[in-house]
């Protein structure tokens, strides 16, 4: 499936679903779920269960569906975009069973909604899905037509599957850059989640002059990617920019399960331009 088919069936879905509609009508959530995310490890071939309370906050009585679909990273960020199930190569969403499905909350009520996950033989990697909790929120009015629509709210659990054994995370830097001035300096690179996992990092450089003393030290931002996810990472400092000189960089990323070491040469001219950049074995 290209990309423009993928963003037909994303606008498709979220049509159906009628999610907050219609000309900034806002409804109250008036119920939660005690898991927003789910996290499992299963050999292929095994399954395990659990389950989500969903809760009642209101004082009256609810409708409640449950319906599985799939996700992937809309922006490095951590923003998402919701698929109908089984449209994501990495989607576990048929591996998730789940009872009840459609049910009714008394007020201030709890209903348990179980699940179990079962990883088929041949499974590797990270696999991804959403559960998802859809009660009426109320009606809105279309300004345009004066038509009543029902306005339906959800809430999302995500899940995320790892058949145990066959987890690779790995990732990759390139395209570093150094952006000098008298001001302070930015670093831009290129991350990329080279493995079959998802990824969520937060790196830090350090930057060391010739006497071998941290001249500066910060963060890039955080990135949250899934396999062959790319991503634009920057960190910035203030103060005093780069004097003429050599450098070296060291960035540092934690990768949850691993650590991605990378380390360059810096060479700056007397103007303060950056005159070299080179990757260290």
């Amino acid at each position: 499936m290209n990309m423009n088919q993928v963003k037909k069936k994303i606008v498709c879905f979220l049509v159906a679903a009628c999610l907050f509609l219609l000309a900034g009508d806002v409804f109250a959530l008036h119920f939660r779920i005690d898991k927003g995310k789910v996290r499992m490890k299963l050999p292929p071939g095994w399954s395990d269960g659990g389950v989500i309370k969903v809760e009642n906050m209101s004082g009256e009585p609810i409708n409640v569906r449950a319906y599985v679909g799939d996700w992937v990273y809309s922006d490095q960020d951590g923003s998402k975009d919701f698929l109908p199930a089984s449209n994501y190569s990495k989607s576990c969403a048929e591996w998730i069973k789940f009872y009840p499905a459609d049910f009714t909350i008394s007020p201030h009520g709890i209903q348990d909604v179980n699940y179990v996950v079962a990883v088929p033989q041949g499974a590797a990697g990270g696999y991804y899905a959403v559960l998802f909790f859809e009660a009426q929120g109320g009606t809105a009015v279309d300004s345009s037509t004066g038509a009543s629509v029902k306005v339906y709210n959800r809430i999302a659990s995500l899940f995320y599957i790892e058949p145990d054994g066959t987890v690779e995370v790995k990732a990759q830097v390139s395209g570093v850059n150094v952006i000098n001035s008298r001001d302070g300096f930015q670093i831009k690179a290129d991350f990329e989640n080279t493995g079959n996992v998802d990824i969520t990092s937060k790196g830090i450089f350090d930057i060391i002059d010739e006497e071998g003393i941290v001249f500066a030290r910060g963060e890039f931002n955080e990135v949250y990617t899934l396999p062959q996810d790319k991503a634009k990472i920057s960190a910035q400092s203030s103060g005093a920019g780069l004097m003429a000189g050599k450098y070296d960089l060291i960035l540092t990323f934690d990768l949850g399960a691993d650590i991605l070491v990378k380390e360059y040469s810096i060479e700056v001219s007397s103007s303060g331009a950056i005159v070299g950049i080179k990757e260290l074995e």
